[in-house]
């Protein structure tokens, strides 16, 4: 968070490019916009009926996404950006302009005008960020263009992490600002091919504050990016598993129906899952080796132990860690276990879903509960991925989750 103290005012200063957009790109994330485009195709295909849930709860994940839809498919402009600012305030008619001495008034609001008195962000009174002052809003907004312009369209989430750190940056209008910068992250995620996502990402606590912050004092943009693609991520899987839960049965005739649903998605994406099963085997392997290096440091009263197979235990944790997981799939659980006292960390791997699409997370899990929750949310794999990203990916996951998960442990044990 922006801090009071006089040494860390921040000072505006012009954009910048963006010199590495590689580095900044999470490998994934084009991964994800193929998987994603073949399972909502297949699975409208086989059930029509499900577009309107589907497009229904990725529209309720979003603030304001329903305003998107009057330029959805017009180009990034001045004047498309001062539009969205209209339909994204349409319901707000005063703007508080707060003084450079600290002061606030409020205006009536000014919709779709760019600033033209200077707005600065103040804590307790006193300013503490300067925004772009009102005679380079115009050169400055046309600099963002061209850049956002520059950046590969494969790399979705780059393009919408840069576009609200520049937008937010210029701060071109009086107030809704954020509104506008999150309508245009979702903007640049529903032209990819991806639902969009806001909501949780910038709940307080979620990170989000803090990597604007960095990217703000460091044009390193990582931060914002890890976050936006590991939320469309965690909604693509819950859109999955919408689309696989059945509607509210009423007959024995709708849950047939539903039943011979399924298995027409399961034939569908059956090589997805043939390829994915034969794969996770080594991640299991990866998993095994991490728990028991952990287990040869820690002690000797510890003892790594691996169930595979679809078992009732398997689907149980994955559950209980927010993962639908697939009862027909055989998945495995990696425990390491402390006899005495009696506890256990646990790194799970199960096909998600209920219809094979090929799709697997892992998970970890702590028993019993710590008071603190494990911090690392569950990862999603991809059979679009290819192994060596897959593998890269698992890797860096299982280290940040045996740290978290070894440090709960320590605490109760």
């Amino acid at each position: 968070m922006v801090s009071t103290s006089p040494e860390d005012f921040t000072a505006w200063a012009p954009l910048v490019p963006i010199a590495d957009t590689a580095s900044m790109a999470q490998p994934h994330v084009p991964a994800l916009v193929s998987f994603w485009r073949r399972v909502r195709e297949d699975i409208l295909t086989i059930r029509p009926e499900s577009r309107e849930r589907l497009d229904k709860h990725a529209r309720s994940s979003s603030a304001l996404t329903d305003e998107l839809h009057a330029v959805l498919y017009k180009p990034l402009s001045i004047p498309m950006l001062q539009e969205l600012h209209v339909l994204a305030t349409r319901d707000q008619t005063a703007a508080r302009v707060i003084l450079h001495d600290g002061s606030f008034r409020y205006v009536p609001f000014p919709y779709g005008k760019l600033k033209d008195k200077p707005n600065h962000l103040s804590v307790g009174g006193k300013v503490v960020c300067e925004f772009c002052p009102p005679e380079r809003v115009v050169p400055e907004l046309e600099m963002l263009l061209a850049e956002h312009e520059r950046l590969p369209e494969a790399m979705v989430d780059v393009r919408s992490a840069w576009l609200v750190h520049a937008f937010l940056q210029v701060h071109p209008f009086v107030d809704g600002n954020g509104r506008v910068s999150r309508l245009l992250a979702n903007w640049n995620l529903i032209r990819a091919g991806l639902p969009p996502v806001w909501g949780e990402s910038t709940d307080r606590g979620s990170g989000w504050a803090d990597a604007l912050e960095v990217a703000a004092k460091t044009n390193d943009l990582a931060p914002v990016t890890h976050l936006l693609a590991g939320h469309q991520e965690r909604l693509v899987s819950r859109l999955l598993l919408l689309a696989e839960s059945p509607q509210p049965d009423t007959t024995v005739e709708q849950v047939l129906a539903h039943g011979a649903t399924l298995g027409l998605l399961r034939a569908t994406w059956s090589e997805h899952a043939a390829t994915m099963r034969e794969r996770m085997g080594g991640l299991a392997t990866i998993a095994q080796a991490g728990l028991q290096q952990v287990a040869a440091q820690l002690g000797d009263r510890l003892e790594v132990v691996v169930e595979t197979g679809a078992t009732e235990t398997l689907w149980r944790q994955a559950t209980e860690s927010g993962v639908t997981a697939d009862r027909h799939e055989p998945g495995a659980l990696i425990t390491l276990t402390s006899r005495s006292p009696r506890t256990r960390i646990q790194i799970g791997l199960a096909a998600l879903g209920t219809s094979g699409s090929g799709a697997w997370t892992a998970f970890v899990r702590v028993r019993p509960r710590s008071t603190l929750p494990i911090q690392v949310p569950p990862l999603t794999m991809l059979p679009e991925e290819t192994d060596a990203a897959r593998t890269a990916r698992f890797e860096f996951w299982l280290d940040r989750a045996l740290t978290d998960a070894v440090g709960s442990w320590i605490r109760i044990a």
